[in-house]
Order: structure tokens, then sequence, then C-alpha cells
């Protein structure tokens, strides 16, 4: 699934709490969320699995259509777009984690601490392989798996289009797109709400706390990974043009 999903799927976890008027859920409405969004993304992956499969297959094929054609600015545009990604979610797992730590909960400053960890380290592959990519000055040559894959797409794709070595639009494909663009739209908005709800605080009140400067930084990100998606569903509209 998209990231955008997981950022709706939050604030609608906290939403459904927060009118369930059930106390204990209320108390520990941090773990409640959480559970709430981990078993309803494995029922929506589930439910979409074969269509996200094969968005998945495309995914890869669409790189390696770009290693194909040597498409460089390509490349560099996708590694300088996971490094900006990553890095913004660092910034906001490490602040988060401090200002949680502060408040003296610390169970779910751990929690935020290991998220800030795991995407510190995506944060310095990104921006090694981003790096090195420029250093280059050119395409590089892929290792591991992902090479021997180029190899049989290459000896294919020889012969064959692009379009051609694509797997057919799956049942479900078209529902999944729809469903993508709403999560994306409605991320883009949440995160334009928290910070205009953010700019009034500041505007009518001079000052904010801790918990709303959080909510900002978090409304920043919803913002920066929906349209992010948005961008990026909207060049892969065509099924048949890589992203």
């Amino acid at each position: 699934m998209i990231s955008s999903f997981y950022f709706v799927l939050w604030i609608a976890a906290y939403l459904l709490i927060g009118i369930s008027g059930i106390a204990v859920l209320q108390h520990y409405a941090f773990f409640a969320a959480f559970a709430v969004v981990i078993l309803l993304s494995r029922g929506v992956s589930s439910l979409w699995r074969e269509p996200i499969e094969m968005r998945t297959r495309r995914d890869i094929n669409g790189l390696l259509e770009i290693y194909y054609t040597g498409d460089f600015s390509r490349l560099c545009d996708m590694r300088r777009r996971q490094l900006w990604l990553s890095a913004a979610s660092f910034i906001y797992m490490t602040v988060a984690t401090v200002c949680i730590a502060l408040a003296g909960q610390w169970i779910i400053a751990a929690i935020f601490a290991f998220f800030a960890y795991q995407t510190g380290v995506q944060t310095h592959r990104a921006n090694a392989a981003y790096r090195s990519l420029l250093q280059a000055g050119s395409i590089p040559p892929l290792e591991g798996n992902m090479a021997e894959a180029y190899r049989r797409f290459a000896e294919v794709r020889s012969y064959r289009s692009f379009s051609e070595l694509l797997p057919p639009p799956s049942r479900g494909e078209k529902a999944l797109r729809i469903f993508n663009f709403v999560m994306a739209g409605l991320c883009t908005l949440i995160g334009l709400g928290f910070l205009l709800f953010f700019g009034w605080i500041v505007l009518h009140y001079g000052s904010s706390d801790t918990g709303a400067v959080i909510n900002a930084m978090y409304g920043a990100l919803a913002l920066l990974y929906g349209v992010t998606d948005l961008i990026t569903l909207i060049r892969g509209f065509n099924y048949h043009t890589p992203i």
C-alpha cells in the first residue's frame, strides 16, 4: 500500500477511538490506534493482494527499464525523492521521540525511537546511494538478485517493447488505483489541515505547546507523502509508462 494510506488510517483510528466513548481505549489511545492500523492494513492488503503484487512487479520492471535505457536523470530523481522522504521521516521521528520522552511517556517514546532508528538507517542508505550515483555520473551496474533480474529483463527486452513485458492489469487494479488516489488526496488534505490549525494557534495565542509542534510536523510529513504519492500515481496513470 502507498504511504498515504497509513497516514489516513492513523488519523481515522484516533477519530474512531475518540468517538467510541470507551474509556479504556481512550486512555490507551496510542496503543489502540497502533493495533487498529496493523489489523486494518493487513486486512486491506489481503483484500487487494493480487493487484498489489502486480503493481509491485510493474514497478520493478519500471526500474529495470530505467537501467536498460540508461535514463540517468530519472534514476537521480528517484534516488533524490527517496532521500527526501527518508530524511523528513527521520527528523519527525527523532523530534517526536525527544518530546514524548520529556513528557515522561517512556513506552511510546521507545516505540518512536525504534522507528527513528529505522528511518535513520534508511536515510543513511538513501544518501549513500544518491551520492554514489552523482559521483559516478552514470548508472552503476546492479548487484545481487537485481543483477540477475536485469539480465533476464534485458535479454527479453532486446526484442520486445517495454509494454509487452508488463504483467496484464489484474482484477481489482482499477479499484486499487482509485483507492490510492483517494488516500493520497486525503493525506494531502490532512497535512494541510494540521499545518493550518497550527498556524491558527500561533496567530491567536502567540505560541504553541510541544504537542502542537509535533502535530504540525506530522502535518508537514503527511503533506509531503501525500503530494509525492499523487505525483507518482499521476505519472503511472498510463499502465505502460514506467514510474
